[in-house]
């Protein structure tokens, strides 16, 4: 079983499709050393807004333009 599955069952939400925010990042710190990394997320309304009265459409993109 995969993460995604696991999380799923553990939640109680059953998922169709999923859209993902994608992150690749370049920090630095006070010393000047520079590091780069990339992370993932799925953005899944059902588990963020439950309020029933807001439309799955509206909510994702909510959740796009604030990531």
């Amino acid at each position: 079983m995969n993460i995604i599955s696991e999380l799923i069952s553990f939640w109680s939400v059953i998922a169709e499709d999923s859209t993902s925010l994608i992150v690749k990042a370049m920090v630095e710190n006070k010393k000047g050393e520079v590091a780069d990394g990339c992370g993932a997320m799925p953005i899944m309304d059902k588990w963020a807004f439950l309020d029933p009265s807001v439309s799955h459409e509206k909510k994702l993109e909510a959740m796009k333009e604030t990531g």
